[in-house]
């Protein structure tokens, strides 16, 4: 303390002897001068601020003499003069430090108030709306000749649109027409079928029989009959032979006789004319039984075998029709009259129910309360403008939707999702603030009503928030958007800290924890500490555990930083 008191009066005496033209110290070596400085600076870099508030007030009660002055700044140079180099480097590091140290992000822990809040976009949907569909049961053509405007206001029973029945009538009465034929065909068919059947029957017994004995004559002709022919035809032909041998023999033998007997000359040219001409018949006969043979083995017995295969196949397909058609014609007249009958049920219904469609020629409102387009999804219509210009006299309805939606304007409830990552924190009752796009500064004060169980989509869950009617403004109507807030959690005296603040074990990412810095010692190092965490909010994070008023954390993570220090002072080295 002493060398320091001294350094002090040194440098108010260099200050006083400067102001005033010393000459003493106008005399002094310029690398004196620059040692002391050099040495002065370093001596004021290790003052604590107490220390150099306690030494300003002494100089101002004990003033400097010029020889103590003196005396002092000798005193000063001779330790800065010898003093090492390693004393030099100590006192570099602890200046370093204690830069770093003033340089270390911090956060004094205060309580607040903490929310969190789940914004959601809507719709205000209203709780009364009916649906007025056209889904006729057999009707496809609805022309319009008459529609109320969109955004009407009706009464229950007004007429909302009217089509064109003409052609609907047309076709029932053509139907009542095809019903009356039909009536007389099936009767028809009803009593055609028995005796079909029998007559089928019948035939089928005369094919057995025909194929059984063209079968039959077959056997024999192949058996009997052909060989008995060829064999008569041979022998036909053999006979006619000897018998022409025989009548040539006769004639040899009367010539001979003849030519030694006593007969007169007359009566043997009779008998030998007589012999003569039987011998011409007999040759004649020959031929003729040649020309039959050869006929009858090359020509007749051919083409009787070929007709008789052909009978007898014919025959047999005749049973094979008549068995086909005992198989397939019968079945076939049963399945066309149970068609017919069939036909006529259909008939009979499409007739009932174009009876039914004629009724959706005009529909009518069925409750009180405001048009609208097309229908409502989840508190839209998509399909409104669509509807708009569908709707239009001339042009023909859209057929199984939905027309018109009488919406009744009061009471409404806003219809929205969440998504499954807010899912937990939202729960029936929790207070909820709703704005309308239309107007920014109207407020609607409300509460959850109803979430789904289960996904409506992909990640999101419905959910339904109930209103203050009283809060509704006259021009606010069902349809319109809005951006709802849902208050899932609130705490006034939480203990908040930024997410950078809070780290993760090595071993474990469940387990976190913050470093604490001591406050009135901002150079000892920073402990770890762990804590239990609560809700999120932004780049903060809730600490329900291991916190308490008035600590000081670090926002840094001091290990990673030590880690850099030492990194950096090993490339130094």
């Amino acid at each position: 303390m002493t060398h320091r008191f001294g350094l002090i009066f040194y440098l108010l005496a260099c200050g006083l002897l400067a102001s005033f033209g010393a000459v003493t110290l106008a005399q002094e070596p310029e690398s004196d001068s620059s040692e002391t400085a050099t040495a002065d600076e370093k001596d004021a870099g290790e003052k604590d601020p107490d220390e150099e508030s306690e030494e300003k007030d002494t100089d101002d009660e004990t003033p400097a003499k010029d020889g103590e002055a003196e005396d002092n700044k000798n005193e000063a140079e001779e330790p800065a003069a010898d003093k090492p180099d390693e004393d030099k480097s100590e006192e570099e590091k602890e200046d370093k430090d204690a830069t770093e140290d003033k340089k270390r992000e911090t956060l004094k822990i205060e309580p607040k108030k903490f929310e969190t809040e789940v914004e959601v976009d809507g719709v205000f949907v209203a709780r009364k709306m009916s649906e007025v569909e056209l889904r006729p049961e057999e009707w496809t053509s609805f022309e319009i000749t008459e529609v109320v405007p969109h955004g009407t206001t009706v009464q229950e029973g007004q007429v909302l649109v009217k089509f064109d029945d003409e052609k609907l009538n047309e076709t029932i009465a053509d139907l009542e027409q095809e019903q009356r034929l039909s009536e007389l065909a099936l009767r028809k068919s009803e009593d055609e079928l028995p005796r079909m059947e029998k007559s089928l029957a019948m035939e089928l017994d005369d094919a057995q029989q025909t194929y059984t004995r063209a079968l039959e004559d077959q056997e024999d002709y192949e058996e009997v009959d052909r060989a008995i022919e060829i064999k008569s035809a041979k022998h036909q032909l053999k006979s006619a032979e000897r018998y022409l041998q025989y009548e040539r023999d006769e004639l040899d033998q009367l010539q001979k006789m003849y030519e030694a007997d006593d007969l007169t000359e007359e009566t043997e040219e009779i008998i030998l004319t007589r012999q003569k001409a039987a011998v011409e018949s007999a040759e004649f006969y020959v031929e003729q039984s040649k020309i039959y043979h050869d006929r009858s083995l090359n020509v007749h017995l051919p083409r009787q075998d070929v007709d008789r295969r052909e009978r007898l196949e014919q025959a047999k397909i005749a049973l094979e029709r008549a068995k086909l058609a005992q198989q397939i014609d019968v079945p076939r007249a049963r399945y066309e009259l149970e068609k017919l009958k069939q036909d006529r049920v259909k008939s009979l219904e499409r007739h009932s129910k174009l009876t039914k469609d004629k009724s959706l020629m005009e529909l009518k409102s069925p409750a009180e309360g405001i048009v609208y387009y097309g229908s409502s999804v989840d508190g839209q219509w998509s399909d409104m403008a669509g509807m708009i210009a569908k709707l239009l006299p001339k042009n023909d309805a859209p057929v199984n939707t939905g027309l018109f939606t009488i919406v009744a304007p009061r009471p409404m409830y806003v219809l929205t999702t969440v998504d499954e990552k807010n899912r937990p924190d939202v729960k029936d009752g929790l207070a909820v603030e709703v704005k309308p796009v239309a107007e920014g500064d109207v407020e609607v004060i409300g509460k959850v009503a109803k979430i789904s169980p289960i996904p409506v989509s992909s990640g999101k869950f419905a959910l339904e928030i109930d209103l203050e009617e009283a809060d509704l403004p006259e021009w606010l109507v069902p349809g319109m958007a809005n951006k709802a807030t849902i208050s899932t959690y609130t705490k006034t005296d939480a203990i908040v800290v930024p997410k950078k603040a809070v780290h993760d074990e090595e071993d474990d990412d469940d387990k976190k924890f913050v470093w604490i810095v001591d406050e009135k010692d901002p150079k000892k190092p920073a402990e770890k500490r762990s804590v239990k965490l609560g809700k999120t909010k932004g780049d903060d994070v809730e600490v329900v555990e291991g916190l308490k008023a008035d600590d000081v954390i670090s926002l840094e993570d001091e290990a990673k930083k030590k880690e850099e220090e030492e990194k950096k002072s090993e490339a130094a080295d």
